[in-house]
């Protein structure tokens, strides 16, 4: 044998070496790029469970590990390396079906899967599948396991129906849904296997439904664990309690132990099972839409699409989504007007920024921007009338609008209740509030029953306009004629 090919078996061989080194490594260790972190004794009585009951609930602050402690779960049960788990004997040798649900596919794709789980599996065994730009599941090219990527931030009833397709031997669920049902039904997943169950979230909204089921848990079916972000050693305890220190007690103790929250300072009283709603299935782009923006000169802008359903006149919030870094305001229009592309808007509105309304201006949108009249002293008036939009059902937040609906969360008052708490940061808050300052009247034009419907009416309607144009123009240029003939027949 050649030098060079006794040279490349030694190559391979190290690197082969390397990387049965790398996954002993990934077995042990907490965090993927950490190769000696460890779990906390808290975060270690969630995985010592696995064994010992079916449903694991993880309440805990911000960034208090929460998501990865059920990630590291996850990697060890995929992988067949659980430290307190072991495989029943009843599934055989059959492939294994794992459910994530979370709030959004992008931040699950982003978040879940390609900083906190890829890492800790053997990337070369795993393959992606896409719908589209969406990944929909990964798949082990020698077992046959899948992990499946649903969203649960649509409480409708199709994506029920959807997770109903479903018979799994493990879910995740991240982030507490707003409905008590996707939990149910999450759950009735593992019927079949009696798999393992594991929720984690921070409890800032008042789910009463929720919050019976998770303190009411109680082994050998269920139980309550509880993670602090003060337990998290990269995180600073002082400089923590200084981000919040201007939030009420019973907050602090969402944000910093996971406790429920009681909702004593909030500004809005905000109720997910009323006021959230997945669109209706016969929502169209042709309903009347209405854009909403809040520019800021930060460069994080506000962006709220509103859709008026033509048969209960109610408007949905139909896109809700932060726009960084665009700091041209040329170039920021153009985007809010992609965004809104292909959807029938009837009004545009925005905050009092000169410098996107003149840029609106300047390209010529259309229809033009109204702006808020005296913002800052009416904070409050439009506050009120946001609440009643909100209390009466004549707005409902799509529930996929999660950024949207979080912020009714964390939108507070402070102890004396003389100011809101980073008030300057609430930008789609801002922008749902302004929407419902200068929402339209109701009218009584007939519904569309499709897009398409739309578009051919307004076809029909242009050519009623040209055709009328032409008419008037002939007219005028008849009226003209026999003008000037009659002028020059009395000179003559």
């Amino acid at each position: 044998m050649r030098n060079g090919g006794r040279e490349e078996i030694k190559f391979r061989q190290v690197a082969a070496a390397i990387n049965r080194y790398r996954q002993l490594q990934l077995q042990e260790c907490f965090d993927p790029n950490i190769a000696d972190s460890r779990p906390t004794d808290s975060q270690r009585e969630v995985f010592q469970a696995i064994g010992d009951v079916q449903y694991r609930y993880v309440t805990g602050g911000n960034r208090s590990g929460k998501t990865a402690t059920a990630i590291r779960d996850l990697a060890w049960f995929i992988t067949g390396t659980h430290p307190h788990w072991r495989r029943p004997e009843k599934w055989g040798s059959s492939p294994l079906t794992v459910l994530i649900a979370g709030q959004d596919r992008q931040l699950m794709e982003r978040e879940l899967w390609a900083q906190k789980l890829a890492p800790l599996l053997d990337s070369s065994e795993w393959k992606q599948v896409r719908s589209g730009n969406a990944l929909t599941a990964v798949e082990n090219r020698n077992t046959g396991d899948q992990i499946i990527f649903v969203s649960h931030s649509d409480g409708s009833e199709r994506n029920r129906r959807f997770m109903q397709g479903y018979t799994a031997h493990y879910v995740l669920l991240d982030e507490m849904p707003t409905s008590l049902q996707i939990l149910e039904e999450l759950q009735r997943r593992l019927d079949t296997t009696g798999g393992p169950f594991i929720a984690v979230f921070t409890p800032k909204f008042r789910n009463i439904q929720i919050r019976k089921v998770v303190d009411s848990a109680s082994p050998p079916i269920s139980r309550k664990f509880r993670l602090s972000t003060l337990d998290n050693p990269s995180i600073d305890p002082e400089i923590q309690m200084k981000r919040i220190e201007g939030y009420s007690e019973s907050y602090q103790r969402t944000l910093l132990y996971g406790d429920w929250y009681a909702g004593d300072l909030s500004v809005y009283e905000f109720n997910p099972e009323t006021m959230v709603s997945p669109l209706p299935d016969y929502y169209s782009p042709g309903w009347r839409h209405v854009e909403s923006v809040d520019p800021a000169t930060s460069g994080k802008t506000g962006y709220t699409l509103w859709g008026e359903d033509p048969k209960t006149k109610v408007w949905y919030c139909v896109r809700a989504e932060y726009i960084d870094g665009i700091m041209d305001p040329h170039h920021l229009v153009r985007h809010c007007q992609s965004l809104g592309e292909g959807y029938n808007i009837i009004r545009r509105i925005s905050d009092t920024m000169p410098w996107y309304i003149g840029a609106a201006s300047a390209l010529g949108v259309r229809p033009a921007y109204l702006t808020i009249w005296d913002k800052n002293n009416r904070r409050e008036e439009t506050i009120k009338k946001h609440q009643h939009y909100l209390s009466t059902g004549l707005v409902k937040i799509g529930s996929h609008c999660g950024n949207l609906i979080d912020e009714y969360s964390n939108y507070m008052w402070n102890e004396e209740g003389t100011r809101i708490v980073g008030a300057t940061h609430f930008h789609l808050l801002d922008s749902a509030r302004y929407f419902t300052d200068l929402a339209p009247k109701p009218t009584d034009e007939v519904p569309h029953e499709s897009w398409e419907s739309w578009l051919y009416d307004q076809h029909r309607k242009r050519k009623h306009r040209e055709e009328k144009a032409k008419t008037m123009n002939k007219i005028s240029r008849g009226g003209r004629l026999r003008r000037n003939s009659l002028w020059n027949r009395r000179r003559a």
